[in-house]
């Protein structure tokens, strides 16, 4: 709880960098994501920002909710689909996960590390059904506490539709 209540977010400024992209962290990237993600879901009351950051560019709204996943158990749910969409939100597939924005799979289980969440997660399947969600240690890969829900909000704020479109064009425009 802080000062002026709850409700209050930090937006923070986004962080440019221009080498070694690979190694980046996307944290903040991840923590505006979050504070967007609570905005649109009615969920902030004040906002706390600088003028760049507010004034920049970033996704849309209805980009925003159409690319957040949420998962219960009980829920039908094509595991293919379902990492197809995770793709698209900007989370990169990994063996084991290491930290947020990654995903993994091992037969009818799916490991997500939500860009917004402190834990990762584990979605047991059965079928195409969402059979058991909790939340699990990296280290030793045990599962923790069962959860309700999960709500897994994009990992990255650009997210082209058409990933097949846009690298056609950036070969276009690079052999000139």
């Amino acid at each position: 709880r802080t000062f002026l209540g709850d409700g209050v977010f930090l937006l923070p400024i986004r962080d440019f960098v221009f080498s070694g992209v690979e190694t980046s962290s996307r944290e903040f990237e991840h923590a505006a994501l979050e504070v967007l993600h609570k905005a649109s879901c009615g969920e902030v009351r004040v906002v706390v920002c600088t003028l760049e950051s507010a004034a920049r560019l970033t996704v849309p709204k209805d980009i925003l909710a159409q690319r957040t996943i949420r998962l219960e158990p009980g829920q039908k749910s094509d595991l293919e689909q379902l990492i197809s969409r995770l793709s698209a939100a900007g989370y990169t597939r990994v063996a084991e996960l290491e930290g947020r924005g990654q995903f993994a799979r091992r037969g009818g289980i799916l490991d997500v590390y939500p860009a917004s969440s402190t834990l990762p997660v584990r979605v047991e399947f059965w079928g195409d059904e969402v059979d058991t969600i909790a939340q699990f240690d990296v280290l030793t890969q045990r599962r923790t506490d069962p959860v309700d829900s999960v709500e897994i909000t994009p990992a990255r704020e650009i997210m082209p539709e058409n990933t097949a479109l846009l690298a056609e064009r950036m070969k276009k425009l690079a052999s000139g």
